[in-house]
């Protein structure tokens, strides 16, 4: 089983957790007129490493009317407790190379750059690969989007350095205890990008207009394997506090398809009362 190396992100706003992506400017002074895109996804995430950071509060969930909101989370920097119910969750995502529709393309035709050329071609084969060649709305290179991993991930898993309670010894995998929530790309391009009933979508600031198909599993009975393609950052929430007050060090795991591994991980203050969410 190969290891990929491992970066340790404490939040300081760095990472994410909505699932979006904003293009940034890096060579261009305006933002120029809307675009047709053909493809849903705008961006597809290569495997380099995965990254954690702890967030608390800033996310709630209306299940009447299947809207997430993000705001904020950053963990208090004096190191005082947390509970369950003050909603602990761990944003962890995958960081690495991107093939994308370039911005500065898009913004002034600027299409004489051959690695800009490059991404973009690279960006239009995956996204034919995949059958998503049919989104046809217009965007703004300012709008926050989906990306998209580029292969398929085996599992994810996160245990901790302590004890949690009884059925969960340190170094034992605690998926049962978390939820996750994360956008599935794919599943939407097979639904000719319709809303899919029962899925969520995120609220922070997004184009209305532009579709999500966010899922909430527990950790423990997601099937990565059968998802070709999703999100590159996800929410995943505790649910069960620790029957100790300590400092948990979390490890996340992921595995790949090809079995290479990428960890990370990150540490919480809890008060231990065993109490649920």
């Amino acid at each position: 089983m190969k290891k990929i190396s491992l970066l340790l992100l404490i939040c300081t706003g760095v990472l994410s957790c909505t699932l979006y992506y904003e293009r940034p400017c890096n060579r261009c002074s305006t933002y120029g007129p809307p675009f047709l895109s053909k493809p849903y996804i705008q961006a597809f995430m290569g495997y380099e490493k995965v990254v954690v950071a702890p967030k608390i509060g800033g996310f709630s969930v209306n299940e009447s009317t299947k809207i997430i909101e993000h705001s904020g989370g950053a963990i208090d920097p004096d190191g005082r407790y947390f509970s369950i119910s003050d909603v602990i969750r761990l944003c962890v995502g995958i960081e690495g190379y991107k093939d994308m529709i370039d911005d500065c393309v898009q913004r002034n035709g600027n299409a004489s750059d051959a690695e800009c050329v490059e991404r973009t071609q690279k960006y239009y084969a995956q996204a034919s690969e995949i059958g998503d060649t049919l989104f046809n709305q217009m965007l703004h290179v300012s709008d926050v989007t989906a990306m998209s991993t580029l292969a398929r991930i085996k599992s994810v898993i996160i245990s901790s350095d302590k004890d949690f309670n009884a059925a969960h010894p340190a170094g034992s995998s605690l998926n049962d205890l978390f939820t996750i929530y994360f956008n599935d790309p794919y599943a939407l391009i097979k639904n000719n990008y319709r809303p899919i009933e029962g899925t969520y979508k995120y609220l922070s600031g997004a184009n209305p207009d532009y579709p999500f198909a966010v899922f909430k599993e527990t950790l423990s009975s997601v099937r990565f394997i059968e998802r070709p393609f999703i999100d590159y950052r996800w929410d995943i929430v505790l649910n069960v506090g620790p029957e100790t007050s300590d400092t948990y060090i979390f490890y996340v795991k992921v595995v790949l398809e090809d079995d290479s591994v990428l960890e990370a991980e990150t540490s919480i203050n809890i008060q231990g009362t065993s109490e649920t969410i």
